[in-house]
């Protein structure tokens, strides 16, 4: 009983881990769009859509392209 309760105790602090961990990201992301909308005078769906574009792109997280962007690192300009 004891090894059971242990076990779900475990599972209850991996996901409040990750929901942590996604709120976070959410934010970040969140961020990055708020400053692409006012840089590239876009609506929040392009904002994010040019978020997604440029991690896929680069096979790389949103979140973690949204933190580049943040922190100043030079964005890719829309395609054609």
């Amino acid at each position: 009983m004891a090894n059971l309760l242990g076990s779900a105790a475990h599972l209850r602090g991996r996901l409040a881990d990750q929901l942590h961990a996604a709120l976070a990201h959410g934010a970040v992301i969140e961020q990055a769009k708020g400053t692409l909308m006012e840089r590239e005078h876009l609506d929040a769906a392009t904002a994010y859509e040019r978020l997604r574009t440029a991690a896929r792109s680069s096979n790389r997280k949103v979140a973690n392209v949204a933190r580049d962007l943040l922190a100043g690192a030079p964005f890719p300009p829309t395609q054609p």
